[in-house]
């Protein structure tokens, strides 16, 4: 299964070793995750990129992937899209954030009934996202 992580990449950052975690925990689990530039805090596998070519490019992995993951905690205007995009192409979408950043999390993504939503602590992390994947999205 092809799993689209989506996490801010030009605003803050503010979950680096969160979003590693779950990075490495999809691929533990065999899943192919598409989109290993979204680690690359140097942003070089965009440096050379107009903003033409990653709309482009996301766009496209959005059209190959099964589920897209985006970690919410943290408000991006550029993961919303991919979310919208992900949504509207009829793919599943899972959005994780830590309980404690509730109250930043768009009420657009909360109130939508197409997402799946996990709230977790840095404990339950792994567990939840696991019991989402085959719970929710092996239907």
């Amino acid at each position: 299964m092809k799993i689209y992580f989506a996490i801010p990449m030009r605003g803050e950052r503010m979950q680096k070793k969160i979003y590693e975690r779950i990075f490495l925990a999809l691929e533990r689990k065999g899943f192919k995750v598409i989109t290993p530039h979204v680690l690359d805090e140097s942003s070089e596998s965009e440096s050379n990129m107009s903003e033409e070519n990653i709309f482009e490019r996301d766009m496209k992995h959005i059209d190959e992937c099964d589920i897209l993951v985006a970690e919410v905690s943290t408000p991006s205007t550029g993961v919303g899209i991919e979310i919208q995009q992900a949504l509207v192409k009829g793919k599943r979408v899972i959005c994780l954030y830590l309980r404690e950043a509730k109250r930043r999390v768009s009420a657009l993504v909360l109130g939508n009934p197409e997402i799946i939503k996990v709230e977790y602590t840095l404990e339950t992390l792994e567990e939840k996202l696991w019991e989402t994947i085959v719970k929710d999205c092996s239907k």
